[in-house]
Parts: structure tokens; sequence; C-alpha cells
């Protein structure tokens, strides 16, 4: 009996190393990736932006007192940094005077375009055709 407990314990742990390598080790890789990929692509809009995400984790990761207050803090001025590079309040509201969009999603009153409209605009400039999974012109 004791010998087929330390098979089935080797057994296991054969199983826990093909599972770590093959599935998590890769996994881990792939979400790095994907991690610098990202942090790349948003240090071209602002070189800040990757570091209050990193400030973020660290105050998720070191519980502190409204640690996730403050994560949402920076998550939020990493998405506002970001939408303020990717469409400027001059390029918005020039698109937004020639596209015929409905007034009030641009209303008198808000001297800024709001994050949905930044968006849109943004999606404008990205997006090719519908096929390729973006709004129609008359969505944006």
């Amino acid at each position: 009996m004791v010998a087929a407990e330390v098979v089935t314990t080797r057994d296991e742990e054969s199983d826990l190393v093909v599972v770590e390598e093959q599935i998590l080790a890769p996994w881990q890789r792939g979400r790095l990736e994907v991690v610098d990929e990202l942090y790349a692509r948003l240090r071209v809009f602002d070189p800040t932006v990757p570091e209050l995400l990193d400030g973020a984790w660290d105050d998720v990761q070191r519980r502190g007192p409204a640690a996730v207050d403050k994560a949402v803090q920076c998550i939020i001025e990493a998405l506002d940094r970001t939408l303020r590079k990717a469409a400027p309040n001059e390029e918005v509201s020039a698109w937004f005077s020639g596209a015929g969009l409905d007034r009030g999603l641009w209303p008198d009153h808000q001297k800024q375009p709001s994050h949905t409209l930044r968006i849109r605009f943004v999606l404008r400039r990205r997006c090719l055709s519908e096929s390729d999974g973006c709004v129609s012109a008359g969505q944006a």
C-alpha cells in the first residue's frame, strides 16, 4: 500500500509538472507579452500611463487602506490621459461639427468632449469597414 501511495504521489507530481510546463507557463508568458504590447502602445500617447497602471496594481497588491479606490483613480486617470492624446479636443470638435451627429452628444455647456465622443472619434479613425468589427459611420 505504501508503494502504491508513492507511485500515486509521483504521478500526481508528474501531472503537476505537465500542467505547469504546458499550460501555466505559456499562459503566463502570453499574458506578460500582451501587457508589454499594451504598455508600448499606451506610451505612444503618454509615457506616464503605464506607470499609473503599475501604481494601481501596486496598491492592490499591498492591500493598503483604500487600495481599490486608489487603483480605480489610477485607471481612470490612465484612460483620461490616453483619450485626451488619442482624441484631442480640437480634432474631436472639428470632426463633430462636420459629422452631422446629434448635438445632444456634446451639449453646449460641456467644454470638452465626453469619453464616449472621444472613443467614437478614435474608432472612426481606426476602422476601415464594418467587416472589421467596427461601427459604421452612422453609429460613430
